[in-house]
């Protein structure tokens, strides 16, 4: 893999490219309507499942033209003025504090009746009547009432309710609108205005420039929009759930409404009846509620609740949001790239989830909506391109590790490391392994007497047979150096029984290279033979060498060792020798008879070293056991000093078998004691002076 584009300083440039972009992508798709929508329907849930505060809306009451109340005129368009005239009395004598009218009041209908409304609107001085915004030739202007009402109201505000032109619901209320040259209020910042001691325009439309304190949003090019901080359902769905208190208009009519429960209140006055047709979607409108359409004086009533309460839904402020953003793209962005998908997308999920639950309590105490689509929006973002990367890189690696180590490993142990590449990095770790070594004896003789092509021929079919071994006994392949081979187990994938696979494959190795030296000395005295030492310690392994260029080896004095018993062989007549801390770990299954205690060259202290014989389950002949019954007796008398008994024993062990290596190697050593016997401190250690 190239280093320039899998280093650390090119993975922080992506890395935080990805961040960013998620961010960015997670704000510019909350601009549109559809996650737009989805946030806002996030926000109905909200505001649906928390508890109402009951101090809302106490100054605000609303008196609802209901079907019994419209039952006692013939007609029900226009709304009868004289019952309106009627209503506004009852809320006069009861000393309301103001009184929005939110009936159309455009056209004129029966004189009397219509002289009995603006009688009572003169009367109670303290009333808004409504108009609506019309587009006319391209301009923008305010369709007022009938001039005897706009005379006898204290000012006009505008109905208009701001419509979501995805699901037709309203969750906003507009401020002030731009009609012409003028800015028009609309019914529930009027009231609020005027309670405040604003003055309209002679025109009673306009709202002159006011002190941006009065009313944040209001004033020439004002047009600010508020979410609206509903508290409960309609009164038509679930009466009493909503802290607004609505009254039927036919309880007023009846005078059986008490006058302090509209005293000092805020009252608006509309439609409720079955066809009326000002009745909107809202944040409650669900199963939960029926369906239930609210009627447009009732979201009047809770924007100027809001008003009033300032209790406006809020939101981060634009720093802590972008923060808070960045904080959960990097987050989703280390899930993606540090835990497998199957561990990180129920993570990511449920810590969404737990974050959106933890909205619900955080709006119903403070009124802060915690975004939750644009979070959701940014994780998706970053985990999808921190998985595509992680995709591309890993199958990148995957190449590279099969490339380097297919060669080295034997197939199943390849697709190990592919899906735990971790095990593999630049540097070393120490660890307990296995080290094997091979040298070819007599392979000088051969080069001698071959041609090179056919040496290159003969040595890659020697190397090929081998190494097939290695592999096949689940080793690592270090290298080649020269005629020799550099093996190791239990790296890079962990192997209990390390000792036990390495010497397996020694002892097969010692076969293999049996019959290749019979097919290659044939006709000829030419005789090669393969001389293995084997140690078990620790070690370091792992990619040594510089970024650009390495190799996955061994070094340390355990592997030094190793090398140096495959050379001690040629001491001794061996051609399999073992350590002591390989002896431990395979005695129970490989037989073996103690040859010596070594002190190598390079080390100060000595090793027990063993001749490695075969399976413990396999038989060797009788003329074999006898002869090492008379070596394991030898080698005690020797041990012992009694250089006369193990001169005996050896030449015994001889007359069986005449090729046992080490009884000649014993009596000579014996013969040579017995004349020139060591000193006190003789410790039958010995030592070697070449490698």
């Amino acid at each position: 893999m190239r280093a320039s584009f899998h280093g650390p300083f090119f993975k922080t440039v992506l890395f935080g490219a990805i961040v960013l972009g998620s961010c960015a992508l997670a704000s510019l798709a909350g601009q549109t309507h559809l996650i737009s929508g989805i946030e806002k329907k996030t926000l109905d849930w909200r505001m649906r499942f928390r508890e109402p505060d009951p101090a809302f809306g106490k100054d605000v009451a609303v008196v609802l033209l209901d079907d019994p109340a419209m039952d006692q005129y013939p007609y029900r368009s226009p709304v009868p003025r004289d019952m309106l005239a009627r209503i506004v009395d009852v809320l006069t004598e009861a000393d309301a504090r103001w009184v929005g009218l939110d009936v159309f009041l455009k056209d004129p209908s029966w004189e009397k009746e219509d002289g009995a409304l603006a009688d009572s609107l003169r009367k109670n001085g303290r009333t808004v009547v409504v108009s609506a915004l019309r587009n006319r030739d391209g301009k923008k202007t305010v369709d007022l009432p009938d001039p005897e009402f706009l005379n006898a109201a204290v000012g006009v505000a505008l109905a208009d309710l701001p419509v979501d032109p995805v699901d037709q619901s309203v969750r906003e209320i507009q401020l002030s609108y731009s009609a012409g040259p003028q800015t028009v209020a609309s019914l529930s910042a009027a009231l609020v205005l005027l309670d405040r001691r604003a003055k309209f325009s002679p025109s009673k439309t306009a709202v002159p420039n006011l002190p941006p304190d009065l009313l944040p949003g209001i004033g020439s090019g004002g047009g600010n929009r508020i979410l609206i901080n509903y508290q409960g359902p309609p009164s038509t769905a679930a009466a009493g759930k909503n802290p607004i208190k609505v009254f039927p208009a036919s309880a007023a009519l009846a005078g059986v409404l008490p006058k302090e429960w509209l005293a000092g209140k805020f009252v608006l006055i509309g439609a409720g009846y079955s066809d009326g047709a000002d009745t909107h979607r809202t944040p409650f409108y669900s199963p939960q509620y029926g369906h239930a359409l609210t009627p447009g004086v009732e979201i009047h009533a809770n924007a100027l609740a809001t008003l009033l309460s300032a209790k406006t839904v809020r939101f981060p402020p634009a720093p802590i949001f972008f923060a808070s953003l960045l904080f959960v793209a990097a987050l989703a962005l280390f899930l993606a790239l540090r835990w497998h998908a199957i561990a990180a997308v129920p993570a990511l999920l449920g810590l969404f989830f737990a974050y959106f639950a933890a909205s619900f309590p955080v709006f119903e105490k403070t009124d802060l909506a915690l975004p939750a689509v644009p979070f959701a929006a940014a994780a998706v973002f970053s985990f999808v391109s921190a998985t595509i990367y992680r995709s591309l890189t890993e199958d990148a690696q995957k190449r590279w590790i099969k490339k380097a180590f297919q060669m080295y490993l034997s197939p199943e142990f390849v697709e190990i490391l592919v899906g735990q590449p971790d095990r593999l990095f630049l540097g070393g770790e120490e660890q307990e392994l296995t080290i094997l070594f091979t040298d070819l004896q007599g392979f000088t003789e051969m080069s001698e007497q071959t041609s090179p092509a056919e040496l290159v021929r003969l040595l890659g079919e020697y190397f090929e047979g081998m190494t097939q071994i290695v592999l096949r006994y689940g080793g690592t392949l270090d290298k080649f150096v020269g005629d020799s081979i550099v093996a190791f187990w239990n790296a890079p994938v962990k192997q209990e029984d390390h000792a036990l696979k390495a010497a397996a494959a020694a002892l097969e190795m010692l076969k293999f290279s049996e019959n290749f030296n019979r097919r290659f000395s044939q006709g000829t005295k030419r005789e090669i033979k393969t001389r293995i030492g084997i140690n078990t310690g620790r070690v370091v392994v792992g990619n040594i060498g510089s970024k650009t260029r390495f190799n996955y080896t061994v070094i340390g004095d355990e592997a030094n060792l190793a090398s140096r018993l495959e050379s001690a062989n040629k001491q001794y007549g061996t051609y399999l020798m073992a350590s002591e801390s390989t002896y431990l770990k395979i005695k129970d299954a490989f037989r073996a008879r103690p040859l010596d205690c070594l002190r190598v060259k390079g080390k100060r202290k000595p090793v027990k070293v063993y001749q490695l014989l075969g399976r413990i389950d396999e038989t060797h002949g009788e003329e074999f056991e006898k002869s090492m019954d008379l070596f394991h007796n030898g080698l005690r008398a020797y041990q012992n000093r009694e250089w006369d008994a193990a001169v005996q024993f050896f030449e015994s062990a001889l007359l069986v078998r005449n090729d046992d290596g080490p009884s000649k190697i014993y009596l000579e050593r014996c013969r040579a004691l017995r004349g020139n016997p060591p000193g006190d401190d003789w410790d039958g250690v010995y030592t070697l002076t070449s490698k």
